[in-house]
C-alpha cells in the first residue's frame, strides 16, 4: 500500500509520457501539499470551472473511463470544511500545479493524543481477519483497489458492479 511521503520529501510518478510529483512541506504552522504535472495544462479561462461538480476538460462524450468530474469539487469542499485553501497555477503546454495550504498543521498534530484516538463510539475489532465485506460499486478500479486493501486485512471480500447485477448473477454471497 502506498505511504504518503514525509513532510519535506517528494514522490514522482510517470503517467502517459509525463510526470506527476507530490511534495509536502511545512511553511510555519501550515502544511503545504503540492501536486504538479507536466501535462498539457489548463487554460486560464477554465481554471475556476475545474472545481465545479461534473465539469471535465476534454471529455465532451462523458467517457466514464476518464472519471466523472467530481475529484476537484470534493477536494475543494473538504478544504472549505477544514479551513484549508486550494490554488491552481497552470499554463497550456507547461502543466499544472495544485497547492493545498492546510492551516495550523503543527498544533493540530500536537493536539492528537493517543488517549483521544482510542475513544470511538463503535468499538473496532482487534483484527479484521475473517470478516465478510460486501462491496458494490460501478467503478472497476474502485472494486479492484478495495479488494486488494480489504484482502490485505484478511477479510472475505464479496464484489458486485451493481445491486441489481449482484442479485441477478448471485455475486453477493460468492467470494471473488
Amino acid at each position: 500500500m502506498p505511504v504518503p511521503a514525509p513532510l519535506g520529501r517528494g514522490e514522482q510518478r510517470r503517467s502517459r509520457g509525463g510526470a506527476v510529483s507530490i511534495t509536502t512541506r511545512l511553511d510555519g504552522e501550515h502544511a503545504l501539499v503540492e501536486v504538479a504535472d507536466t501535462g498539457k495544462g489548463i487554460p486560464r479561462t477554465e481554471q475556476v470551472r475545474i472545481f465545479e461538480e461534473y465539469y471535465q476538460l476534454d471529455n465532451p462524450g462523458r467517457d466514464r473511463r476518464k472519471g466523472v468530474g467530481l475529484g476537484l469539487a470534493i477536494v475543494q469542499r473538504l478544504c472549505e470544511r477544514i479551513g484549508a485553501e486550494i490554488a491552481v497555477k497552470s499554463e497550456p503546454g507547461l502543466g499544472s500545479r495544485f497547492t493545498l495550504r492546510i492551516p495550523d498543521a503543527r498544533s493540530a498534530v500536537a493536539e492528537i493524543a493517543p488517549s483521544r484516538l482510542r475513544q470511538a463510539s463503535v468499538p473496532l475489532p482487534a483484527s479484521f481477519a475473517g470478516l465478510r465485506v460486501y462491496l458494490v460499486d460501478d467503478e472497476c478500479d474502485i472494486l479492484t483497489g478495495m479488494r486488494w486493501l480489504l484482502g490485505a486485512w484478511d477479510t472475505r471480500v464479496y464484489l458486485a458492479g451493481s445491486i441489481p447485477g449482484a442479485a441477478k448473477t448471485g455475486c453477493i454471497g460468492c467470494p471473488l
